[in-house]
Protein backbone atom coordinates (compact mmCIF):
# COMPACT_ATOMS: atom_id res chain seq x y z
CA UNK A 1 0.00 0.00 0.00
CA UNK A 2 1.43 3.41 -0.96
CA UNK A 3 1.61 6.14 1.63
CA UNK A 4 -0.27 9.36 0.86
CA UNK A 5 1.86 12.53 1.12
CA UNK A 6 1.35 14.40 4.38
CA UNK A 7 -0.56 17.68 4.67
CA UNK A 8 2.68 19.67 4.60
CA UNK A 9 3.87 18.11 1.33
CA UNK A 10 0.47 18.41 -0.31
CA UNK A 11 -0.07 22.02 0.70
CA UNK A 12 3.49 23.00 -0.25
CA UNK A 13 3.05 21.42 -3.68
CA UNK A 14 -0.23 23.28 -4.21
CA UNK A 15 1.39 26.60 -3.28
CA UNK A 16 4.52 26.10 -5.39
CA UNK A 17 2.53 24.93 -8.41
CA UNK A 18 0.25 27.97 -8.22
CA UNK A 19 -2.88 25.93 -7.55
CA UNK A 20 -3.27 27.93 -4.35
CA UNK A 21 -2.84 31.59 -5.25
CA UNK A 22 -0.88 34.27 -3.38
CA UNK A 23 -3.02 35.94 -0.73
CA UNK A 24 -5.48 33.04 -0.78
CA UNK A 25 -6.77 32.19 2.68
CA UNK A 26 -5.91 28.74 4.03
CA UNK A 27 -8.85 27.40 6.04
CA UNK A 28 -7.80 24.53 8.30
CA UNK A 29 -11.10 22.64 8.06
CA UNK A 30 -11.14 22.84 4.25
CA UNK A 31 -7.52 21.71 3.99
CA UNK A 32 -8.15 18.85 6.43
CA UNK A 33 -11.04 17.57 4.30
CA UNK A 34 -9.05 17.99 1.08
CA UNK A 35 -6.02 16.11 2.41
CA UNK A 36 -8.02 13.51 4.38
CA UNK A 37 -6.36 14.40 7.66
CA UNK A 38 -7.16 16.29 10.85
CA UNK A 39 -6.91 20.00 11.57
CA UNK A 40 -3.94 19.49 13.88
CA UNK A 41 -1.87 18.11 11.00
CA UNK A 42 -2.94 21.04 8.82
CA UNK A 43 -2.05 23.50 11.60
CA UNK A 44 1.41 21.94 11.84
CA UNK A 45 1.83 22.10 8.06
CA UNK A 46 0.85 25.78 8.02
CA UNK A 47 3.30 26.55 10.84
CA UNK A 48 6.10 24.80 8.95
CA UNK A 49 5.23 26.65 5.72
CA UNK A 50 5.24 29.91 7.65
CA UNK A 51 8.77 29.16 8.86
CA UNK A 52 9.76 28.61 5.21
CA UNK A 53 8.25 31.94 4.21
CA UNK A 54 5.48 30.55 2.00
CA UNK A 55 2.62 31.40 4.36
CA UNK A 56 1.81 34.30 6.69
CA UNK A 57 -0.41 33.94 9.73
CA UNK A 58 -2.22 36.84 11.36
CA UNK A 59 -3.90 36.54 14.76
CA UNK A 60 -7.69 36.20 14.49
CA UNK A 61 -7.45 36.37 10.68
CA UNK A 62 -5.91 33.01 9.83
CA UNK A 63 -3.25 32.01 7.36
CA UNK A 64 -2.71 33.17 3.79
CA UNK A 65 -0.31 32.25 1.04
CA UNK A 66 2.45 34.83 1.06
CA UNK A 67 2.72 37.18 -1.89
CA UNK A 68 6.20 37.18 -3.45
CA UNK A 69 7.52 40.64 -4.27
CA UNK A 70 8.84 41.53 -7.72
CA UNK A 71 12.37 41.76 -6.30
CA UNK A 72 12.08 38.28 -4.75
CA UNK A 73 10.71 36.85 -8.00
CA UNK A 74 13.62 38.33 -9.94
CA UNK A 75 16.11 36.95 -7.41
CA UNK A 76 14.55 33.48 -7.70
CA UNK A 77 14.59 33.68 -11.51
CA UNK A 78 18.24 34.75 -11.59
CA UNK A 79 19.28 32.02 -9.15
CA UNK A 80 17.45 29.39 -11.17
CA UNK A 81 19.02 30.61 -14.42
CA UNK A 82 22.49 30.48 -12.84
CA UNK A 83 21.88 26.95 -11.53
CA UNK A 84 20.55 25.72 -14.86
CA UNK A 85 23.54 27.19 -16.67
CA UNK A 86 25.92 25.56 -14.19
CA UNK A 87 24.27 22.15 -14.53
CA UNK A 88 24.12 22.34 -18.33
CA UNK A 89 27.80 23.32 -18.42
CA UNK A 90 28.66 20.31 -16.24
CA UNK A 91 26.70 17.81 -18.30
CA UNK A 92 23.50 17.44 -16.29
CA UNK A 93 20.28 17.23 -18.29
CA UNK A 94 17.82 18.40 -15.65
CA UNK A 95 17.94 19.84 -12.18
Amino acid sequence: MSKRPDAYAQLRDLILSGQVQPNERLIEADCARRFHTNRGNVRNAIARLEQEGLVVTMPFRGARVRLVTDAEAMEIYEARAALESHFRHNGYRTI
